[in-house]
């Protein structure tokens, strides 16, 4: 099941696109906002699992548009997809992809919302859920509620005793959880990863060398240790011979 907010201070409009959402798919989990305030609110209070956002471009009672509204959405939560719905399409295109907000909308329903099209967006939304979570973790992030964190983007996961922090290239995201849980979680949709301490988990595709009693991940010195019956020695032998395996399975 997919979550999709709508976000017009019409509520007619809402209403009557909820109607034709639920028509397409009775499945989904449609939101109704009648301000960008409250869907921000409701963003902010642990609650970013939304899949898309049906986002009205002008709203009567605010100087904050749909436009400037979702360019701070996308900030903080890139992977919630914006379809921006309005009468006036026309109108904001430079303001979308020339201004210095840089949005890369996923697309643009045009008032009043044609069946047909909203359907296409429908099932290209599904799919595209069930790709990302299928390649992803999902993992709930301390004020920022569930978030799905590319798998290929992970370089290693650290814990500090209730909190766990996921570090990629970009970003760090820290919540609390135990590592033994997710380990399990990785290990039912990769063979890339390896619990390689009590307190780390690495991406073995990250590993640019290995050394004694540690791994080097980008330049953080990961440590390695007695863990469930492995020696350091049998670990370091684990890992070398994954990396081997999983490197030749690419080529």
């Amino acid at each position: 099941m997919i979550s999709i907010a709508i976000c017009d201070d019409n509520k007619q409009v809402c209403e009557s696109l909820k109607l034709q959402i639920n028509s397409i798919d009775k499945t989904i989990n449609t939101i109704i906002f009648n301000s960008g305030f409250s869907l921000y609110q409701y963003l902010q209070g642990n609650n970013s699992n939304l899949d898309a956002i049906f986002m009205d471009i002008e709203f009567s009672d605010t100087n904050v548009n749909g436009i400037s509204l979702s360019h701070e959405i996308t900030k903080k939560y890139p992977n919630i997809k914006i379809i921006f719905v309005t009468g006036y399409s026309e109108k904001y295109i430079e303001d979308i992809f020339i201004s210095n907000h840089k949005i890369n909308p996923y697309g643009f329903l045009k008032k009043p919302i044609d069946i047909i099209k909203l359907s296409t967006y429908i099932n290209q939304l599904k799919d595209v859920a069930i790709l990302q979570k299928k390649d992803s973790l999902a993992f709930k992030v301390v004020k920022d509620g569930i978030t799905y964190v590319p798998l290929n983007d992970i370089l290693y996961i650290s814990s500090n005793k209730r909190l766990v922090t996921i570090h990629t290239l970009k970003n760090e995201y820290t919540g609390y959880n135990k590592l033994s849980s997710i380990m399990k979680d990785l290990q039912e949709c990769s063979n890339n990863f390896y619990q390689c301490h009590k307190s780390f988990i690495v991406n073995i595709l990250a590993i640019s060398s290995i050394h004694q009693s540690s791994i080097i991940i980008h330049g953080n010195t990961i440590p390695l240790s007695d863990l469930h019956g492995k020696s350091v020695a049998k670990k370091r032998e684990d890992i070398m011979r994954l990396k081997d395996i999983l490197r030749n399975k690419g080529e």
